[in-house]
């Protein structure tokens, strides 16, 4: 029985073997594409790349500079936000919103811009805070290329009043409370 099923995996493995080379083919006269040659429902698909995304996801977009925003307690001033993305067509759409106590006193929350060669743009914004603290304008883009949307989400820093003292403290040992500890170690053969 063993010696049957030996011979029958042989044999069809010699049949695989001789279905798939690309001599047999050849010598038929077989309209077959060669090994060679690559299937034509994968060249459809290797041509539809930019509906295939590579690589970190989200939009190629980013904040030309990302410097702290100053600003002085209860002073309104005025903050140009810089976006650049790297499209040559399509649609690109911004949203703004800030976290809590921050206030955009002038400029749009919602812009929408038509995307360029490695277009650079500006979101001029009049800001005020009445405490001092670190705040954030945070940055929702969409981009519409070639019919694929792709979004990123960025953030500019606003720093209201003078920057805030470190919560860690390096190289002082104030603070310090030493607590009794018991050491056990465990051999194992």
């Amino acid at each position: 029985m063993f010696q049957k099923k030996q011979g029958l995996f042989w044999l069809l493995t010699l049949l695989m073997v001789g279905g798939c080379s690309n001599e047999v083919a050849t010598k038929a006269g077989s309209d077959l594409p060669s090994a060679a040659e690559p299937p034509v429902i994968a060249q459809e698909k290797s041509n539809d790349h930019h509906k295939t995304h590579r690589g970190k996801p989200g939009a190629e977009v980013s904040l030309r500079e990302n410097p702290v925003h100053r600003l002085e307690p209860g002073v309104a001033a005025d903050v140009d936000l810089g976006l650049s993305a790297s499209y040559n067509q399509g649609e690109m759409t911004v949203t703004l919103n800030t976290s809590e106590g921050l206030f955009i006193l002038e400029g749009a929350t919602h812009y929408a811009f038509p995307l360029r060669d490695n277009g650079d743009y500006s979101l001029p914004l009049r800001l005020m805070a009445a405490e001092p603290g670190r705040y954030y304008v945070r940055i929702q883009v969409v981009v519409d290329y070639q019919g694929r949307q792709t979004t990123r989400a960025l953030s500019a820093i606003v720093q209201v009043g003078p920057d805030t003292e470190p919560r860690q403290k390096t190289g002082t040992s104030e603070g310090v409370i030493p607590l009794p500890a018991q050491e056990t170690v465990i051999q194992q053969p």
